[in-house]
């Protein structure tokens, strides 16, 4: 009964544990949300782009200007009223923050564009091939 008791308490303490802090380039803040797709290895064909930085400091950017998780949240509804629809990247800095990283995926998972499939996720050291995705020359 004790040894249950103990095994069931560092369980929890597990799941506990990976609910708040870490960072993401440790790999601690869990994947991206089911559906989105990886600007590594893939890209939605024929779209425009928009990038959403996330930095260390938990400062937002939308194509490198300034912004609030609200006015993200307002770009993705506009956004989606594009036709075609752009793809959406949020690109992290590795020392964020796990909880802000979960809020900015939340803000994201609920727009219509993350709903289609249209969201992916890099890690802000990504390298050329990724550059050159956002840019356009490489579909």
């Amino acid at each position: 009964m004790i040894a249950a008791m103990r095994a069931g308490g560092v369980a929890l303490w597990l799941l506990l544990s990976g609910c708040s802090g870490g960072t993401y380039g440790v790999k601690q803040c869990g994947a991206a949300p089911d559906g989105w797709f990886d600007p590594l290895t893939e890209w939605p064909h024929l779209r425009d782009r928009s990038e959403i930085q996330l930095a260390a400091s938990g400062a937002l950017r939308w194509n490198g200007q300034p912004s609030s998780e609200t006015e993200v949240a307002d770009y993705l509804a506009r956004s989606a009223r594009f036709r075609p629809e752009p793809a959406i990247v949020l690109k992290i800095d590795t020392d964020a923050g796990c909880d802000k990283v979960r809020q900015v995926r939340t803000v994201m998972a609920e727009s219509e564009l993350c709903r289609l499939g249209l969201c992916g996720e890099v890690g802000a050291g990504a390298g050329p091939l990724y550059l050159d995705r956002m840019l356009g020359n490489g579909q």
